[in-house]
């Protein structure tokens, strides 16, 4: 089930998309649907798709079911105050404070692949 092109930028390179309370200017990840009766009170905003870890936990799935270990975790993302969960990918270990770049994923709708910085 491909569930990413609600909460994703339809342009060549998609950044996700959040709604933005007219008044507050609060941030809501994922955004309203647009049948949504509180959709009037908020507009589209584009997320910048580069955030920090700020927290994880790697899951230890049972070894019966041959899943290997995965990490999962918390990343703000900058210029508004968002903190999206979801998948960790990287080599190695994950640490608060790499940074992450939010993409779409047809099975988990975003993930976040770990930049690596020089």
């Amino acid at each position: 089930m491909d569930i990413t092109p609600h909460y994703w930028s339809q342009s060549s390179s998609p950044k996700p998309l959040g709604s933005m309370h007219k008044k507050s200017k609060e941030i809501i990840f994922p955004p309203f649907a647009e049948d949504s009766p509180l959709a009037n009170d908020y507009l589209s905003q584009e997320l910048n798709p580069i955030g920090t870890l700020y927290s994880y936990t790697v899951i230890h799935p049972s070894l019966k079911s041959g899943i290997q270990p995965y990490a999962i975790g918390f990343v703000d993302l900058p210029d508004f105050p968002v903190r999206i969960f979801g998948r960790l990918i990287q080599d190695g270990g994950p640490a608060i404070g790499n940074q992450y770049l939010m993409k779409p994923d047809t099975e988990f709708g975003h993930i976040f692949e770990k930049i690596n910085n020089p």
